[in-house]
Formats: structure tokens, sequence, C-alpha cells
């Protein structure tokens, strides 16, 4: 199982994904021995560099067992990569198992026409991601000509509770004559309010944000 992206980790990928692997191994009387999660790796960096799919591998060849995924691009989205792929499975007998469509991929090489159909899906599967990519790239490009900004967290102060810390930072800067390390005590020991990452307050921070927001 693969997610590409950083911010698909916490989502549904990797749930449906070894729902569709446990059904197609259901019907097909196949036992599911291990899962292997790949988190926010491109299907575009060679296998022998991934780790998961390495030993998800040599597991399978040390164990007599196939490997399912639940499409072929889980594999790999970049042609080469995937054919390189399918390549050393052959040349180790291990299976590989398409759920979406019950095609074993690596060794059934015999028929050309289904290599050529499967070649074709993996070079639209990478044509795909190419022009997903172009179009993200777009959009950031504009969101940050207008905005000036477009990837990263979003700025201080953009919910209630970070505008009301603000506020009282202003308070106890202006009105208190406190210093940073006066107003990060007082944060963390009397206030009660943790920072964005629920961790400790300090000086610093307190420093950075008086600077930011002209405080």
């Amino acid at each position: 199982m693969r997610v590409s992206g950083k911010a698909q980790i916490d989502g549904d990928g990797f749930e449906r994904q070894y729902e569709a692997c446990k059904v197609f191994a259901r019907s097909h009387e196949i036992g599911l021995i291990q899962p292997f999660k790949e988190l926010g790796v491109s299907g575009t960096i060679d296998s022998f560099d991934r780790p998961a799919l390495s030993e998800c591998m040599a597991a399978a060849e040390q164990g007599g067992g196939c490997i399912i995924v639940e499409r072929a691009d889980r594999i790999a989205r970049d042609l080469i990569v995937s054919e390189i792929f399918f390549r050393e499975c052959r040349a180790r007998g291990i299976e590989v198992y398409a759920a979406d469509t019950g095609e074993e991929l690596a060794l059934n090489d015999a028929d050309p026409s289904r290599k050529l159909i499967r070649q074709i899906l993996g070079a639209l599967a990478e044509w795909e991601k190419s022009v997903i990519v172009k179009k993200l790239a777009s959009g950031r490009a504009r969101v940050r000509r207008e905005t000036g900004r477009c990837e990263g967290r979003k700025p201080y102060g953009q919910t209630e509770q970070e505008q009301t810390i603000l506020r009282g930072i202003a308070h106890h800067k202006n009105i208190l004559g406190e210093t940073p390390a006066d107003i990060a005590h007082y944060m963390n020991f009397v206030g009660g309010h943790k920072s964005r990452d629920g961790k400790k307050w300090h000086a610093s921070t307190i420093r950075r944000l008086i600077k930011a927001h002209n405080l």
C-alpha cells in the first residue's frame, strides 16, 4: 500500500487499498500474511530505494508468497520503475496481482497483448501524474502571485484563540512592560496557554510573534 503525498497519510488511502486487497484475497482463497505501507513515497522513485517495497519482495520470495496491490500504479506510476520491479519479481518467481482487475502483473508475460496493455496503462498513469503535477504547480504559482504565499503552515493568528493570545502578548508587553521571557513564563505557568504545537512557549517564539504582528 502506498500514498505519495504527506497529507494523504492520515486519509483513507491505506484503509481503502487494504480493503481491496482483502476482498481479492478472500475471493481467491489467499491468506494475507503481512501488510507493507509506504508513507508519503513517490511512485517515481526506484523500487530499490523504497525499503517497504524491497522488504515486501523479500518476504514474498522467502515465504513463497505473492504480492497484492489495489492497482498496478500502487507499485509505481513511472513505467520504467514498474517494469524493473516486475522484472525482478519474474526473476524470483513472485506473482504480483492487481486487485482491481485480478490480473497477474509480473509472470504473465507470455501474452504480448496483455503486456502491451499493462505498459500502456503504466504510461498513462505516468502521464496523468505529470499532468496533475503541472496543474498543481500552476495553481500554486497563481495563489502565490495573488497572496504572496502558498505552501507551508498558515500564518499565526488565523483562529480566534490565536488572536486572543496575540492580544494577550500585546497587553503584557505594552501595558505591563514585560519582556518576552516574562511573557513566555506567564503563558506556560500562569495563563496555561499552549503553543500551536502544544509545546512550551519560549522567549524567542514570543519575540518572533511580536515582530511579525507589530505588537
